[in-house]
This record gives structure tokens, sequence and C-alpha cells, in this order.
């Protein structure tokens, strides 16, 4: 029997399962670092708002480019689940996923009776202007920070990361 399960409750060992996710980020297919291979990254993510990373490699690039679109909801199945290598900085996931021509991909259509299609993603954290609080400037003595001017140092701990003005109440 296959298991319907969302991105967080499938890991490597996880079998007969099937997921259904939103591609809400398609990279344009890259050449490796080391030049051997060309891979594609795209983001998947689930009815719960769980984003994953994908890949696909060369074969698979030509082969699902005419059937994987942008904001497009498929049931997909059979992909490998992998663990990120740590050189790459922090993954957005604690696994990956590779699809290969053995993955299983139906994309649902909006018309579709039995299965509906994911809603575009709402993951975004809005504050309105009117609930930011205000800087307290009462204690600042009014001096000013200039940064050095001239040729830029290549030293990261003499960089200027940005400029602060402050204006003096009266």
């Amino acid at each position: 029997m296959v298991l319907r399960l969302n991105i967080n409750q499938i890991e490597p060992g996880t079998r007969d399962r099937i997921c259904k996710v939103q591609i809400v980020e398609i990279a344009r297919p890259r050449e490796s670092h080391d030049k051997k291979c060309i891979f594609q990254n795209l983001i998947l993510e689930d009815e719960m708002a769980c984003q994953i990373k994908a890949v696909m490699y060369a074969e698979e690039i030509e082969q699902y480019a005419a059937r994987i679109k942008l904001m497009n909801t498929y049931l997909i199945s059979t992909a490998k689940v992998k663990v990120p290598p740590t050189s790459y900085g922090k993954p957005l996931h604690q696994f990956y996923w590779i699809l290969d021509k053995e993955t299983v991909i139906e994309q649902i259509k909006p018309s579709n009776e039995v299965e509906s299609p994911l809603p575009p993603p709402t993951k975004l954290n809005i504050t309105a202007f009117d609930r930011m609080s205000r800087p307290d400037f009462s204690s600042h003595d009014g001096t000013y920070y200039n940064p050095p001017v001239g040729k830029p140092t290549r030293n990261p701990e003499q960089q200027v990361m940005g400029l602060r003005v402050e204006t003096k109440q009266k």
C-alpha cells in the first residue's frame, strides 16, 4: 500500500510513499564545480508549507522540461531521498530529493475532481508599519560615524558594512 506523506515524514528509508507538492522555484540548469555533470535545483512545497530541495541531472532535465512547470501541483513518488553534503552551507531541509527517470511525477490539473491543486505559497511574514517599534534616540549624543574614504580594503575586519546617520533632536 502506498502511503500519502508530507515532506517532513519522508526519510531515506521510507518506502512506498507519495507526496503532494507544488514547485515554488526552478533554478536554471548549471554545471557542477568539477564540470562533470549538469544539474538543476528545484524547491518543492507540500500542503503543510514545508519545503525541500530537489535535484535533476542532465538526462532528467530534458525528460521533465515540458512537464514540470512553476506553481503547478504534482504527486511525486519514488524520488531518491539523500542527506545533503555539509560543505554547501545550511540546507533548506535535513534531506533533499533526486528526481530521476524512476521517479513518478503526476501533475494535478485544476479540473481534477479527485485532487485539487495547492494554492500559491503564502510563506510571508508581514508586519504592518504601525506595529513596528520606533527607535529611541533620547540617549544619543549626536556624534556621527564617518567611514574612511579612499581605496576599499580587502581586510574583512575593516570593511564598512553600512552607514548610520542620526540627527540630534532639539
